[in-house]
């Protein structure tokens, strides 16, 4: 069997939206299941293109995610705040929430050493997070 979006758990760990991968994956069954008749093969050999397309088309930003995902629930407001503050720019957070991976640009290494390091786990724990997010994106 196939199935798509959110009964497949496939939204966004981090915002819960799933309208953009129920799109993705929709489409992306409905084609595979249609040259999967065609070629006369609906077994899970002549379907396992799906998985593959999907992951390479949106996936493969899920599993970057999960791990931020899990680091956010790990911390308090405050640090949450602090970090926003201190470590990132907005569009490095908004790019984080995409499942993009990232460099932190030179003005946020800049501006954390100007602040001083009154968290320096929490500055560690988020580069640590990044590399993560690299090596699962990496994966796929």
């Amino acid at each position: 069997y196939m199935g798509a979006g959110d009964s497949m758990a496939m939204p966004n760990p981090i915002s819960a939206g799933g309208i953009g991968p129920a799109l993705v994956s929709g489409i992306l069954a409905g084609k595979n299941a249609a040259e999967a008749i065609a070629a006369g093969d609906v077994s899970i050999n002549g379907l396992w293109n799906y998985n593959l397309e999907f992951n390479k088309e949106y996936g493969n930003k899920t599993a970057g995610l999960e791990v931020f995902r899990i680091y956010l629930q790990s911390l308090n407001n405050d640090t949450i705040n602090y970090g926003m503050k201190n470590f990132l720019t907005s569009k490095e957070a908004e790019a984080l929430s995409y499942g993009k991976t990232l460099e932190l640009s030179l003005a946020s290494k800049f501006k954390f050493a100007l602040k001083g390091a009154t968290n320096i786990s929490a500055f560690s724990n988020l580069l640590f997070v990044i590399n993560k997010m690299k090596e699962f994106h990496a994966l796929y």
